[in-house]
């Protein structure tokens, strides 16, 4: 049996004509350290040869891995993937692979960073969306001299590196807009469980976006109908199921300003298997923006999340952090949602004459 031998700096630097530690500086970059056409030289020498950089070698050495830990919620979620997808891009295009690990709740995401730890990571990035405020456990981890950001986490804690949007001002956005056109009877399809409990604890953008709803109705003047406020978890097909209740009143609601638009887009579908029109009998806003939205009959009208720019933004922080010579100051930044109007809200029907 034939074995392959891996293509070691050596035969590089045999085929190049050059030193082990010219090609070595040569192939991390360092551009003062040997002529251009040396660096042509070598670069080529590796390119034929097929050579491949040991990175468990280069570790020891430089006590980097060239990787990078990301921590979400849920990954069947399109608004976690479109995260995870930014921050990819961005890591890849500077040399970082992304490890990454799936945690709901405060003791789930502990393992997991004490897991990227022990891997080694360089640097990483949170997005678990538990309403935990606690920081404690991810402040230990830039104890190790790990930088950290963290997505979307209200978390009163300076020394971390925070990327953030206002789920409360979502919540108020999209209540506000149906209010806008007429609408006074508007249900909330919120995120929250009906019990939470410690194995599924409600996710801080649930509780937020029912407090921009509330503050939004507040505002106008109009009432705050509990039970036109259904708790959905976040589910298409908890929300699918509410849609009975809601429109079997004698008063039903015109509009329903759902927390996420897989809730919203099960609503529609709910609507059209009772026969009622969307938007013409009821007008439906979601949140997030996901890729489908645009694809839903009636398109959906939603609140756009700047997922993929806090992915991009929190990847970028940890790769000049890991860059500077000396320790940076914490990056604080608030980024904007957008109401995004398409198909699926109308101002309300007018009422029967009597």
């Amino acid at each position: 049996m034939n074995i392959i031998r891996a293509v070691t700096i050596r035969d590089v630097a045999r085929m190049a004509g050059v030193s082990l530690s010219t090609v070595s500086q040569v192939l991390n970059g360092r551009v003062g350290y040997a002529s251009a056409a040396t660096r042509d030289r070598v670069r080529a020498a590796a390119g034929e040869l097929g050579y491949r950089p040991n990175a468990l070698a280069r570790g020891l050495v430089t006590s980097r891995t060239g990787t990078l830990g990301v921590v979400i919620t849920d990954i069947t979620q399109a608004f976690f993937t479109q995260v995870v997808g930014s921050i990819e891009q961005v890591a890849s295009a500077q040399g970082y692979s992304v490890l990454l690990a799936c945690a709901d709740g405060v003791r789930p995401e502990q393992s997991a960073l004490e897991t990227f730890l022990d891997k080694r990571v360089d640097g990483i990035i949170c997005m678990s969306s538990t309403v935990e405020a606690s920081a404690d456990h991810i402040v230990q981890v830039t104890r190790y001299g790990v930088p950290v950001v963290v997505i979307n986490r209200p978390l009163h804690t300076p020394e971390l590196n925070q990327i953030a949007w206002d789920d409360v001002e979502i919540g108020q956005q999209a209540t506000d807009y149906l209010i806008s056109l007429g609408h006074r009877r508007i249900a909330h399809l919120s995120g929250l469980h009906e019990t939470p409990s410690p194995d599924a604890p409600d996710r801080r953008a649930a509780v937020d976006r029912v407090t921009g709803y509330r503050s939004a109705l507040m505002a106008a003047g109009l009432p705050i109908d509990e039970s036109l406020i259904v708790h959905a978890e976040f589910d298409y097909h908890v929300a699918f199921a509410a849609c009975g209740p809601l429109f079997e009143r004698d008063n039903p609601p015109t509009a329903v300003f759902a927390s996420n638009d897989a809730m919203a887009t099960a609503i529609i579908n709910a609507l059209h298997r009772r026969h009622l029109r969307v938007p013409e009998d009821v007008s439906v806003i979601g949140a997030n923006d996901d890729l489908y939205a645009v694809h839903v009959e009636p398109p959906l009208t939603t609140v756009r999340l700047p997922v993929r720019e806090a992915g991009r933004r929190a990847a970028e922080i940890i790769v000049a952090s890991l860059g500077a010579t000396t320790p940076s100051e914490p990056v604080s930044e608030m980024l904007a949602g957008a109401l995004i109007v398409r198909g699926s809200t109308t101002p309300p029907p007018a009422p029967p004459s009597s």
